[in-house]
């Protein structure tokens, strides 16, 4: 149907439904002998920024119907438009307009990735990935979800996903050394998704749009199996990984906890080569170069608490530091007394390493990026004051931890008890501590351990105070770092009684 639309006199013409706006574009202005020029009618709209996103959905609804509409035209206007609607229906045209996208925008990539990701063109191989790929590795959060959907398949458990998979897998071997260098995250991301065993979509029902469908579970066991052989080409692609990530420590774990997502829906058979798949990861997983010392306590932690039967060498002392809380544990006062004990003993442990040796160790392993597998150290604080409680000398090991530039958390354990023999070597760490650009970020912890001394000097205290800024009201208050300023004659703290 034809109507009129619009304010009196416009003149302008609405044709519904949407679908046929295509078929009546194509047909007048490009194709047969008798098309019209559409120039000057292409130009007149695009004149109007409120009418280009329409113009480029007709244009784009015409070429995808057979009309002769370049790609060059078509893009221009989509770019001028900056519809996400635009960009995602421009990847569904055809593969001659998602190659040209690929090339002239490859910043609109992420939004076209719903149709990119599906379109086949002519000059692919199976045994060549596709060129929209290597524009998708590194983008942002959306492109994630299309390339997920679309490795999902049409329907939840959809056995399409396997050899999707393995094209995923052939475009990060492709893109292998520019996308772990440019974006090992969502690099590291991609490898585990291609691995991972269940199923985890929502589908919205035609018709039912206030309906959401969620379908989680794990594959058929032929699936499994499948994807299975999968694993020699990601050991592969993790070679030149910094760490194990942790979408790949999660994706290991569904293989060897399969009731997580298969409950009572998964067969003993299903559970039983779920559970050896997932120990012969862990397995392999030690011989990366990546599975350094948090990696294999991770590795313990889990087959322990899977009950798999893997062989694994772990740093003592790293590992009692770092365990993680043991999740099937019921008394959690048993389970704090007895952390607490094996804390104590690797705190004696360390006490008689020295100072410069122990927080050199404890800073090293801090600056590893250990909750990327789980190990996340439980109540390591307690760790830090066994320490300064039992140290010799509690201002050594304090200033040892401010050159080692240990975390403020666990800085303070060693402050709280130097602070309580007040000595000029106390003032100076203080001192260095409040004014030292490089020590900024322990200048509140030293403001406030200043003004809680019985007795601090009238000049310490002067600086302390000039340093921060009490916002608040009577019974609630809170102290916050001054931005320091150039010339400290400017400063002129106001105190109020």
């Amino acid at each position: 149907m034809i109507e009129e639309v619009g304010r009196f006199g416009e003149h302008r013409l609405a044709v519904r439904p949407p679908a046929l706006r295509g078929v009546l574009v194509r047909d007048a202005f490009y194709k047969g002998v008798g098309r019209l020029d559409s120039t000057a009618l292409v130009q007149h709209l695009r004149s109007d920024p409120h009418r280009v996103p329409g113009l480029a959905m007709s244009l784009l609804a015409a070429r995808q119907r057979g009309g002769d509409i370049s790609n060059d035209l078509l893009l221009d206007v989509a770019s001028q438009a900056n519809s996400d609607l635009v960009w995602r229906y421009l990847g569904y045209v055809d593969a001659a307009l998602s190659e040209s996208l690929l090339v002239q925008h490859p910043e609109a990539v992420s939004r076209a990735a719903d149709g990119l990701l599906r379109s086949r063109p002519e000059a692919n191989t199976s045994s060549s990935p596709p060129r929209r790929w290597r524009f998708l590795v590194g983008k942002d959060d959306p492109a994630r979800r299309s390339i997920k959907e679309w490795l999902e398949g049409d329907e939840p458990g959809d056995s399409e996903s396997i050899p999707r998979r393995r094209q995923l897998l052939d475009a990060m071997k492709d893109q292998m050394d520019k996308a772990a260098a440019t974006a090992p995250a969502l690099h590291e991301w991609a490898i585990a998704l291609a691995m991972s065993p269940n199923v985890d979509a929502h589908r919205v029902p035609p018709g039912e749009g206030r309906t959401v469908v969620i379908y989680r579970g794990l594959r058929s066991l032929d699936q499994l199996q499948q994807i299975a052989l999968l694993w020699p080409r990601v050991l592969v692609l993790c070679q030149e990984a910094r760490i194990v990530s942790g979408n790949c420590g999660r994706t290991i774990e569904d293989w060897c906890f399969p009731g997580r997502h298969a409950q009572a829906g998964a067969s003993e058979e299903m559970r039983t080569f779920a559970r050896s798949m997932g120990s012969l990861m862990l397995t392999d997983l030690q011989k990366l170069p990546a599975c350094g010392r948090a990696c294999r306590s991770w590795i313990s932690q889990t087959s322990v608490r899977a009950g798999l039967d893997v062989a694994v060498q772990v740093d003592r002392p790293f590992h009692r530091i770092f365990a993680s809380r043991e999740a099937a544990a019921t008394d959690w006062q048993k389970q704090q007394q007895r952390r607490e004990g094996i804390l104590t003993r690797v705190a004696e442990q360390l006490i008689e390493l020295g100072p410069e040796q122990a927080l050199g160790a404890l800073a090293s392993w801090n600056a590893r990026p250990l909750s990327s597998t789980g190990t996340n150290g439980s109540d390591r604080t307690f760790l830090y004051y066994r320490l300064a409680q039992s140290a010799a000398d509690a201002i050594e090991w304090l200033d040892v931890a401010v050159r080692e530039r240990l975390d403020p958390s666990h800085l303070k354990p060693f402050l709280d008890v130097a602070i309580r023999k007040d000595s000029d070597e106390l003032r100076e760490s203080l001192l260095s501590m409040l004014t030292d650009d490089d020590y900024a970020r322990y200048r509140q912890l030293s403001c406030i351990a200043i003004i809680s001394m019985a007795a601090p000097e009238s000049d310490l205290l002067r600086q302390a105070l000039d340093a921060v800024e009490i916002n608040g009201h009577t019974g609630t208050f809170v102290l916050s770092i001054r931005a320091k300023r150039s010339h400290r004659s400017e400063i002129a703290p106001t105190r109020q009684v």
